[in-house]
């Protein structure tokens, strides 16, 4: 493999897109909220939730470039915003970030009412249908009490006045905005969530073994990865089922074939792969590859997958 070839195989793993089943069906929800809303006018508001590394941004990405021809049929349309919660959200520079993503030379004027006037006029005159507001954790890890309360009626406020749909993603602790503000609740009373892969049973076993497989024939190498029973349960350990974990580790094993002139992937590729792109300082003994390891999930405190 030449310099040239790795950097196409590179290039492809990034930007491949799994479309397995429960991340078909969570796209299909999302786009089923579009449809609804330019076909009658009626809002379909989602929250969709799943821990950092199962592949929201990827679905994010993948619904704007679904519907982006729309805007070059009519170019005054807008028709999916994106807005990120700040890390420190408060209902100014909330706003702040609506008119920013509406590319609103004025985005920084004016208080939070202002603000918030402007970007309802800018939401109709670009003919927005479905806002996407994206990691929507940092409302609930920096809002306490009346302040959580009082961004919650906001957004409710921004929602209704739109008019459109809206699709709050973030982590699993979004749940608890909705139980701070009953109303906000039953706007979006539909969570769909995006889960990491599981090995439970069979037929989770054969999802996550049929992905890692793909990922391995758009790799390309002539040797295939060994998907014993043992293996698969090795891989998942080492990136706890999720996606962007499981193609962190290809690409580092990938990487190290390609240094090394190796015509596959084995499993002393990704013993070194897993020191150098996910836990560089853990033992032998919690290396998923290492022969002292002893299966287990690696989500303790300053384990890779723990969640403070």
């Amino acid at each position: 493999m030449n310099n040239a070839e790795y950097l196409i195989k590179l290039k492809k793993l990034n930007e491949l897109v799994i479309m397995h089943t429960n991340y078909a069906s969570v796209m299909n929800e999302i786009s089923a909220s579009y449809e609804q809303h330019k076909a009658i006018g009626v809002p379909k508001n989602i929250l969709c939730i799943g821990p950092s590394g199962v592949g929201k941004s990827t679905l994010v990405k993948q619904i704007v470039n679904k519907y982006k021809k729309e805007a070059l049929i009519d170019t005054q349309m807008l028709p999916i915003l994106i807005v990120a919660t700040p890390s420190k959200p408060t209902i100014r520079n909330f706003a702040e970030a609506f008119l920013i993503a509406l590319n609103d030379p004025m985005s920084s004027k004016g208080g939070a009412i202002e603000k918030t006037s402007r970007l309802n006029d800018l939401l109709k005159r670009k003919k927005v249908k479905m806002i996407i507001i994206d990691e929507l954790q940092h409302f609930v890890e920096h809002g306490i009490g009346n302040a959580l309360r009082e961004m919650s009626d906001w957004l409710k406020s921004v929602s209704d006045q739109s008019g459109v749909s809206t699709i709050l993603i973030g982590l699993e602790k979004c749940e608890e905005v909705f139980y701070s503000n009953e109303q906000i609740r039953r706007r979006f009373s539909q969570t769909i969530e995006l889960k990491p892969f599981s090995i439970e049973n069979t037929e989770d076993k054969t999802i996550f073994s049929s992905v890692i497989r793909e990922l391995d024939n758009q790799i390309g190498l002539k040797n295939k990865i060994d998907l014993s029973e043992e293996n698969i349960e090795r891989l998942y350990y080492a990136t706890n089922g999720l996606i962007d974990y499981l193609i962190k580790l290809l690409l580092g094993a990938l990487e190290i074939a390609y240094k090394k002139n190796k015509k596959g992937i084995d499993i002393r590729l990704l013993e070194t792969a897993f020191r150098s792109k996910i836990w560089r300082v853990c033992p032998n003994e919690l290396n998923p590859f290492n022969t002292a390891f002893v299966p287990q999930k690696l989500d303790k405190p300053k384990m890779p997958f723990h969640v403070g």
